[in-house]
């Protein structure tokens, strides 16, 4: 997810794991030069924020007939003001990329459509 204003984020949850592998998923530096690597396990979701460079790593598992799957969820408080950079940041087929009018209709369906107040936790920063 970018340039949501930290309203919105990914949650990656592994469903199907190659035991004994290297980890699956790379973390980058802002500027690109730095990477740390990060195994998944059942049970743990990984949250990933605003900005935040991540990738596959590079993995094969053919000659061992196995895969590895994961579901990816995206939550946000979608608003007019973060729906576009929320479209753009998105990498799967639903919703139509550019639809913002699509999206807005569907804010605040798990909190409150008509309660302003009802929103997404906004992180305290110290």
């Amino acid at each position: 997810v970018n340039d949501s204003g930290v309203m919105a984020f990914n949650l990656i949850i592994p469903l199907m794991l190659v035991e004994g592998e290297s980890p699956e998923l790379e973390i980058l530096s802002d500027d690109e030069t730095m990477t740390r690597f990060y195994q998944y396990e059942y049970n743990v979701a990984s949250m990933i924020g605003d900005d935040a460079l991540h990738a596959t790593a590079s993995c094969d598992y053919m000659s061992k007939g196995e895969m590895r799957i994961c579901a990816t969820v995206y939550v946000g408080d979608i608003t007019t003001t973060n729906v576009r950079n929320l479209l753009m940041s998105l990498t799967q087929a639903y919703p139509p990329v550019g639809n913002a009018k699509h999206l807005l209709d569907r804010a605040g369906d798990h909190w409150s459509k008509t309660d302003v107040s009802k929103r997404l936790p906004v992180p305290v920063h110290n």
